[in-house]
């Protein structure tokens, strides 16, 4: 993800906005609608980028300011549909953006994978069983 606020910074166009860059899906091909104008402008330019700390504490601050971008074992995940999904590894490789926690409970995460699969495109995922969510995380700064 650091790679990708280095482009964005250096581009100088800025974060582009959800609705502007949707979901196209690897397996089906089944994309949204781009508009790639509006995304080539973006929505908000950035400065860099901070790195958080690893630990839960830290990212748990983190993401009491921001939406974070984290890395996290998600080798198991297509099968989520509902509540606490803790069938984690912690071989990271997978992006996504933790939005939000349950303090103890869960990560709020929104996956890249549509609004079709998990919550409406979200999973928790359990505190201590944390598929690595808080061992690389980012965000942008502005």
């Amino acid at each position: 993800m650091t790679e990708a606020f280095r482009y964005v910074k250096a581009q100088k166009n800025g974060l582009a906005a959800f609705s502007t860059y949707p979901y196209t899906s690897g397996t089906t091909k089944v994309a949204g609608t781009c508009n790639s104008s509006a995304a080539a402008q973006g929505i908000a330019p950035i400065s860099g980028y901070s790195s958080v700390a690893q630990g839960e504490d830290n990212l748990a601050a983190a993401i009491a300011g921001q939406p974070v971008a984290v890395a996290v074992d998600a080798t198991n995940w297509s099968t989520y549909v509902s509540g606490i999904f803790t069938n984690c590894g912690t071989a990271l490789n997978h992006g996504v953006v933790a939005v939000g926690y349950s303090l103890n409970s869960y990560w709020l995460v929104q996956n890249s994978w549509g609004t079709g699969w998990g919550q409406s495109g979200y999973i928790q995922v359990g505190w201590k069983t944390n598929c690595g969510i808080a061992n690389s995380a980012s965000f942008p700064t502005l």
